[in-house]
């Protein structure tokens, strides 16, 4: 953090005073007063802590609606009410932890009492370092630092070669793409068919809060994309006829894959509906070439039901159910 900040009070008699903040930079003297301005009570107490996502977290009593509330300030920018606080006093306190906010409350600091407990939850930090490596059986190797939030979950790999596609999570801090080999040809031998493919992370928390993506690391790899990856690649196996699989797992949380065929070149569309015909989620929407073609779907935000997926190539049409178990 480069800059300094104070709150500032402004008596304006019986209806309470104003909080507002001022800043100054760490190589100023000068504070520059901010004109956006916290209505408040006297001798009403109030909490700051800031968060990892460059946000200062205040709690104060709001004058105005007679309630407590949690706002933030970015940079001169004072945000809209995000919650009112219904469990505060001047024995409560409060944490951040990365860009998670922790409120903690002692009903009576004096005498034994229950102590009460929020939790703030915001997206956790993009995953950091993030570096790719040849692994010992010549496959791309990504590794990078662990997230430091408590409540962290799992890490979800994309991956670029066409378009960026979604290919698989994991709770680890490392992932091997066995779909992909690097060229071991001695000199002056020479591989065929080299290309790049890129690759990036995000964090996810227990509440489902994604982060943005990690910095993107590129493989020199061998031959043309594979034939199992997200996003619909074709495959090398000939095509004898139009088919839509069986979804694999199913029932699946949150991540499955659906695997088609598509016997002419033409317009292909797979989407997925809920029971009401509503439809929740494109899959493809593009021409394919014929070949054998695997889409991940992910359905992170869908609460668990039955699902119908629909493929349409042409005059072809296929449904089958799937079924989502949080």
């Amino acid at each position: 953090m480069n800059e300094i900040y104070r709150a500032d009070y402004s008596s304006i008699g019986t209806s309470g005073d104003y909080i507002g903040h001022s800043y100054r930079s760490l190589s100023n003297s000068t504070w520059y007063s901010n004109q956006n301005y916290l209505q408040t009570t006297n001798n009403k107490i109030h909490v700051v802590d800031n968060t990892a996502n460059d946000k200062i977290h205040i709690i104060y009593y709001d004058n105005s609606s007679s309630n407590y509330l949690h706002k933030t300030i970015t940079g001169t920018t004072i945000s809209s009410s995000i919650a009112t606080i219904p469990l505060y006093d001047q024995s409560s306190s409060l944490k951040a932890n990365s860009n998670d906010l922790y409120l903690l409350r002692i009903q009576n600091p004096s005498t034994p009492s229950k102590i009460k407990f929020r939790h703030y939850d915001d997206a956790p930090l993009a995953p950091t370092n993030l570096t790719v490596s040849k692994s010992e059986d010549n496959h791309p190797y990504l590794s990078w630092d662990a997230n430091s939030e408590p409540d962290m979950d799992e890490y979800h790999i994309y991956k670029f070669i066409t378009s960026w596609q979604y290919v698989t999570s994991t709770s680890n801090t490392y992932y091997e793409d066995t779909d992909e080999d690097y060229c071991t040809a001695p000199p002056p031998q020479q591989c065929t068919n080299e290309h790049n493919i890129s690759y990036r992370i995000t964090a996810e928390d227990l509440g489902s809060n994604e982060s943005d993506y990690s910095n993107t690391v590129v493989a020199r790899v061998l031959g043309g994309p594979p034939a199992k990856l997200g996003g619909g690649n074709s495959g090398s196996s000939a095509v004898v006829e139009y088919s839509l699989k069986q979804n694999y797992p199913n029932p699946f949380n949150p991540t499955t894959t659906i695997d088609y065929s598509i016997k002419s070149a033409g317009i292909v569309t797979l989407k997925v509906y809920d029971m009401l015909g509503k439809v929740v989620a494109s899959l493809v929407n593009e021409r394919k070439e014929s070949g054998n073609y695997s889409v991940t779907f992910k359905a992170t935000n869908l609460p668990s039901g039955i699902y119908i997926y629909k493929l349409t190539a042409g005059k072809f049409t296929e449904t089958k159910k799937l079924l989502l178990l949080r």
